[in-house]
Formats: structure tokens, C-alpha cells, sequence
């Protein structure tokens, strides 16, 4: 293609901001309109370029991301850019093909939708999403035909414990539970993992199907680390003022991957969950299922006496 012929499309299409060069399906370079206006009105740059190869004007530096990304990835590329790049079109990718541009504006007012949506869907507590935008998220996964597990995470003896120390420390527990859960999903290899509260004691994230065992593990031993402390302090108190040893609380974790189609969603699974949870809470606190099968029992315990 030569510069002329970009010119010529431009000309064509009042609302097109840019055109991408491929090469068999795949993105080469990325020439903007304003920027192509810019140097041709350059002294002799009509007459330098338009008559030369487009790849002469084309940005080869252009932003690229996957068509599965998510809005917060492919915004965090963007504030990476150059200055003199910022508000350049982004491209798209399917499996490494070309599959189209996407503006920063069109990019900025989908992220506004989607934080006000989170917002109205985000437990106040944790400030994790809920239900519904996790069985979105499911839903997506399905359509997509994208293999994944799903982990319930559910805190144990919590009525015993919120009973003893009163609401705000059970609301401790549970926003430590919500930090941990997220920390560790973060953490992880799995881009795509996230994470959710379904209410009450009840967490759920999605993962990667071989993640789900590694990723369950890493969540009992950092909660247990971040709540031993708080036991240790309350046990030694309960101790000294004579009282019996305080309740401690645990987790139960239920894990289920879906890996033949159809996929199933969040309502279909409830079946399985109920059965491996009865499974869990039988093993004890700190117990640990995946499709059914005990994988860890105690593994570890908070303190239960001091001294």
C-alpha cells in the first residue's frame, strides 16, 4: 500500500481514527490520522511520502492486546505508553490475528460502565464483587467453551466466634479472610483467576483447572498466618482472666473443576457443592475437596490452648 492510498481511505471515512497494516492476518503497523496529517503538512512532505510505501509512515510500536484481556490489563498498558502514544487506537488480537482497533475513549467509557456496575455489585464489607458479577464471569467462561474450576471458600465455627468476641471482630475476621483470598489470587500464575463473596462467610474464586489444588493450599496456609496471631493474643487473655479457651475459627474448602463441555454454571453446580461441603466440614477445620476427594484435613490449625 502507498501513502496516498491511506490518504485516499481516510478521506473515505470521516470517523476512522487510524489504519492497521497486516501482514497474513497479522498487525504490521499502525498509521494515525493525525499523525499522518501532522507530517504531510510538513514542508515537502506531501510530495516526500505520498507517493512512497505506507510502511514509510506506519507505527510499528503500536499497542497490542488479546481480545480476552481484561479492561483493567489492557488499561494498565495504556498509562505504560509514551506520551506521544497515549490516546493511539489499541489492537486487537484473536489468537494472534488482526480482529480490530479499539479507542482509549471507547476504552475509558467501558470501564466507567463496568466500575459502576462492580460498585452496585460489591460486597461493602470486603469490596469483592458478588454473585452476580461472578456468575457473569462463569457464564462468559461457558460461552467461551473456556475449561475452569470454581473454589469455595467457607469460614467454619464463625457463629461461635462472632458470639465470643461480638460483630466487629467477626467483621475483622472476615475482611482478613477477603484480603488473604485476594492477595493469594493475585499472586498466582493464573491472569485470569479472580475472586468473590458471596455473602456472609462464603467466598468463592474462579481459577485455571490445574490451579485449583495449589491455589486452596496457598489460601489455608497464609490465612492461618495472618489469624494466628489474633488467637494467640485472645487465647492468653482468656487464659489469665480464667476463662475457658476461646473458640477458633476455620476453613472449608470446596474446589470443582469444569472441564467438558457443556460447562456448567454457578445454579447447575449447587448439587456438587452441597454433597463436597458435607465432605469438608466432616474432615474438620482447614479441610480441603476437589471433586469430591479429600486432598487436605488439618492441614494446619489456629491455636487452641496457650502455654
Amino acid at each position: 500500500a502507498y501513502t496516498a492510498e491511506l490518504l485516499e481511505i481516510f478521506e473515505r471515512n470521516a470517523d476512522l481514527d487510524s489504519v492497521v497494516l497486516t501482514e497474513f492476518g497479522a498487525p504490521v503497523g499502525l498509521v494515525s490520522r493525525t499523525k499522518l496529517y501532522e507530517r504531510l503538512s510538513q514542508q515537502f512532505g506531501y510530495s516526500l511520502y505520498s507517493r512512497r510505501a505506507a510502511r514509510l509512515v506506519m507505527d510499528d510500536s503500536y499497542l497490542a492486546v488479546d481480545a480476552k484481556d481484561s479492561i483493567e490489563e489492557v488499561a494498565r498498558k495504556v498509562t505504560h505508553r509514551r506520551s506521544t502514544e497515549m490516546y493511539d487506537e489499541i489492537v486487537v488480537l484473536e489468537d494472534g490475528v488482526y480482529s480490530g482497533v479499539v479507542s482509549v475513549r471507547d476504552l475509558l467509557h467501558t470501564m466507567t460502565e463496568f466500575q459502576a456496575t462492580m460498585a452496585r455489585n460489591t460486597n461493602p464489607l470486603t469490596g469483592l464483587p458478588g454473585r452476580i458479577p461472578l456468575q457473569q464471569e462463569i457464564d462468559r467462561r461457558c460461552e467461551a467453551n473456556q475449561p475452569f474450576a470454581v473454589l469455595h471458600i467457607d469460614l467454619l465455627n464463625f457463629r461461635a466466634y462472632n458470639e465470643r468476641y461480638g460483630v466487629e471482630r467477626g467483621d475483622e475476621v472476615i475482611a482478613l479472610l477477603a484480603e488473604t483470598l485476594s492477595t493469594v489470587v493475585a499472586e498466582s500464575n493464573d491472569r485470569q483467576a479472580t475472586v468473590g463473596h458471596l455473602g456472609g462467610v462464603n467466598f468463592l474464586a474462579l481459577c485455571e483447572p490445574g490451579d485449583v489444588e495449589r491455589l486452596g493450599r496457598r489460601i489455608i496456609e497464609s490465612f492461618a498466618r495472618r489469624t494466628a496471631p489474633l488467637h494467640v493474643t485472645r487465647d492468653i487473655s482468656a487464659v489469665e482472666h480464667g476463662s475457658s479457651v476461646p473458640p477458633s475459627v476455620g476453613l472449608s474448602l470446596v474446589g470443582i473443576t469444569c472441564t467438558s463441555p457443556p460447562l456448567p454454571n454457578l445454579a447447575s453446580l449447587a448439587g456438587r457443592t452441597a454433597r463436597y461441603k458435607r465432605v469438608a466440614r466432616a474432615a474438620g477445620g482447614n479441610a480441603f475437596v476437589i471433586d469430591g476427594q479429600l486432598v487436605a484435613g488439618r492441614v494446619l490449625s489456629f491455636p487452641q490452648q496457650v502455654g
